[in-house]
């Protein structure tokens, strides 16, 4: 599958991005020829968290929809199918690779934080912080922006028809997915969300539901059907902004009209970052790209080789440096700050990315013994958000590489993008009219401020 002077593979890192708890959707563009072997698809070829959903985006790809349609589809699909890691209710950043310009763009439509935001809450860090702890923890979502902006500027089908394979999912025989119910009888939630409003939804009386059960959810059917026939705006300016508003405003949320009509998903430039024959483009802070690029830059600068690695010494040195990399590098996230409140940013991406920072960790962590964590330079009173991404996490992730249905010559589009949800089972808190659960932006290190999975895939020959 010679695809001309530029090859395409678009890839999400989600080793080393679950092992710090960041992780970021990036496109790897190859600077040499590929070709496709036998078990490779030469037009595209779509990974989601779940074959449903990568079914879903696979069909859309195959009624002639732009790989942005795929994306959007596959992501309204996981909504249902693992609504413990995403949801309408949360934030999501593209990365998009434009074959014809050349060009790597990235939306960012993270959740932001409420203009009425308490002040002082962050103050609990050093208190646990249960599922149950409410609504106030809520931001301003920005997943159906982001859908939006994304679907405006690389959307080739009808917007309605991304959401129909869903809804008819829902409207079906939906049962409940092996995963969901291994996160509903969880130590961990089981017990959180049996004292929730969420209980009305995963409980069949005193017990969670277990999987092949039936899982009826209307409220999200009719949701998704409003948003299919009303576009986003029902979302931030109709009547389903309306609903949850009022629905979170009895849970104790401030969240107001203005802040869902003033939410604006950004269009960004990517970070790049050379890696011997490829360059890796991820977005910019508040995600965590830089962090990322760190990492894959210290490590290139070994130099292993399968040959290295294949001795039981060499092994256990790659491993060593990869942990003593790891831990360097998760010391760095709290620079990741949001770019419009921290006018520096721009700065700390550089140094991040930079030789120098490489060279000095090589230099300084790399002796042959085992060394603590690295301490975090963060300014006094910034652990909250970082300690609580790191204990609790959850992140779904789609990606898709190739070029347009039923035309191998065409060039290829590779999106990659994260959805994330920074604590499991989001705030424990249910809409009942609407459906779309909210996300704790508020807990999260990468939030945007107001101021101012394994992957299951599906593909074509």
């Amino acid at each position: 599958m010679a695809q001309g002077r530029r090859a395409t593979v678009s890839m999400v890192l989600l080793g080393l991005g679950l092992a710090l708890a960041i992780v970021v959707p990036a496109v790897v563009l190859s600077r040499r020829h590929t070709s496709c072997g036998p078990q490779a698809f030469a037009h595209a070829a779509v990974a989601a968290d779940s074959k449903v959903c990568s079914d879903i985006g696979r069909a859309i790809l195959q009624q002639h929809g732009s790989p942005v349609d795929a994306a959007i589809a596959a992501l309204v699909c996981t909504g249902v199918v693992n609504p413990q890691s995403m949801g309408l209710g949360g934030g999501v950043i593209f990365t998009i690779y434009n074959a014809t310009t050349g060009k790597v763009e990235v939306i960012n439509a993270r959740e932001t934080v409420p203009t009425n935001y308490v002040p002082g809450l962050l103050d609990q860090c050093e208190q646990a912080q249960p599922l149950g702890t409410g609504a106030q923890w809520i931001g301003v979502p920005g997943e159906l922006r982001g859908y939006a902006e994304a679907h405006r500027r690389h959307g080739r089908l009808p917007w309605a028809q991304l959401f129909q394979p869903t809804i008819s999912l829902l409207r079906g025989d939906y049962h409940v997915p092996s995963i969901l119910s291994q996160f509903l009888q969880s130590d961990f939630l089981r017990p959180s969300l049996s004292k929730t409003s969420l209980r009305q939804l995963f409980f069949n009386g005193t017990e969670p539901l277990r999987a092949q059960d039936p899982f009826p959810w209307p409220a999200l059917a009719a949701t998704l059907e409003t948003v299919a026939t009303e576009g986003a705006e029902a979302f931030y300016t109709g009547t389903l902004g309306q609903m949850l508003l009022e629905d979170i405003a009895d849970q104790g949320s401030g969240l107001t009209p203005q802040d869902l009509a003033s939410f604006q998903a950004e269009v960004v430039e990517a970070l790049e970052m050379p890696l011997g024959d490829y360059t890796l483009y991820s977005p910019p802070p508040p995600a965590g790209g830089a962090i990322l690029s760190l990492i894959l830059n210290v490590l290139q600068g070994f130099n292993f080789s399968s040959e290295s690695v294949a001795r039981s010494e060499g092994s256990v040195n790659l491993y060593h440096h990869l942990v003593e990399t790891l831990k360097f590098a998760g010391g760095q996230r709290w620079r990741l700050w949001d770019p419009r409140s921290h006018l520096d940013i721009q700065n700390v991406s550089q140094d991040l990315l930079g030789e120098a920072l490489a060279q000095h960790i090589r230099r300084g962590r790399m002796a042959a013994r085992w060394r603590p964590p690295a301490p975090s330079t963060r300014p006094s009173g910034q652990c909250c958000t970082h300690r609580a991404r790191a204990s609790s996490s959850t992140t779904s992730f789609w990606t898709y590489a190739g070029g347009a249905p039923r035309a191998p010559k065409s060039p290829p589009n590779p999106v990659s993008l994260r959805t994330p949800l920074v604590r499991r089972g989001k705030v424990g808190r249910l809409v009942p009219r609407g459906s779309p659960w909210a996300s704790p932006s508020s807990h999260s290190g990468e939030w945007r401020h107001r101021r101012r999975g394994g992957l299951e895939g599906a593909g074509w020959k």
